[in-house]
């Protein structure tokens, strides 16, 4: 069996948006002072904006 070789183009549209919201959040690191806080698995929508 032979492999063809598949040459993908990433973008911040493709393969998905998620890459631009990667380039987003570089974005706002780089000039923001940020402050890293312990989770639990995952941050709810609520304490994000309140700590805004």
């Amino acid at each position: 069996m032979k492999k063809n070789k598949v040459k993908i183009k990433i973008t911040d549209e493709y393969p998905t948006s998620i890459v631009k919201d990667f380039l987003n959040f570089l974005n706002y690191i780089e000039n923001n002072t940020i402050k890293l806080t312990k989770a639990n698995q995952y941050l709810t929508s609520s304490y994000i904006f309140s700590n805004v």
